[in-house]
């Protein structure tokens, strides 16, 4: 892919994210939460929810602790690097975002390192997607790159 072509893609999920209802959460996650190189921490499930802990943010802005917490959700691709990626220290996200198939929405993540290691030597690819119907998060500040 261009530069250009990059840049008409970015430009265009942009546009999509602005569109959403102001008070959206998920308006309000992707414009306001960086997860760029948010360190991916413990994943709990129980029924239908999922709840997925982030160590968020720079020393610019300081750190956050974010914890997401999806309603009606399943972990529709890549749930082995998911749990993976929460059991190895320091896995990273690269990249996130949101879409919709018109009944649920879909929240994807890209990691680094790309491929990890699961079961039995198993290299799976940093990447997991998660639908849901519901999404909500929380952030509290920490006092640096650890989670507490």
């Amino acid at each position: 892919m261009s530069d250009s072509q990059r840049e008409t893609v970015e430009r265009n999920y942009w546009t999509y994210i602005d569109g959403l209802d102001q008070s959206s959460t998920i308006q309000r996650f992707a414009r306001f939460v960086n997860v760029h190189d948010a360190f991916v921490g413990p994943v709990t499930r129980e029924d239908n929810i999922l709840r997925l802990r982030l160590l968020t943010g720079d020393l610019q802005v300081g750190y956050w602790q974010t914890d997401l917490t999806y309603r009606n959700a399943t972990i529709s691709y890549g749930e082995a690097a998911l749990f993976q990626a929460a059991r190895r220290p320091r896995t990273e996200v690269w990249y996130d975002e949101f879409s919709s198939n018109g009944s649920q929405w879909i929240h994807r993540f890209l990691l680094w390192p790309r491929f990890l290691t699961a079961k039995k030597g198993k290299k799976v690819r940093g990447e997991f997607h998660i639908k849901f119907d519901e999404m909500n998060f929380n952030q509290v500040p920490l006092n640096g790159r650890e989670f507490e």
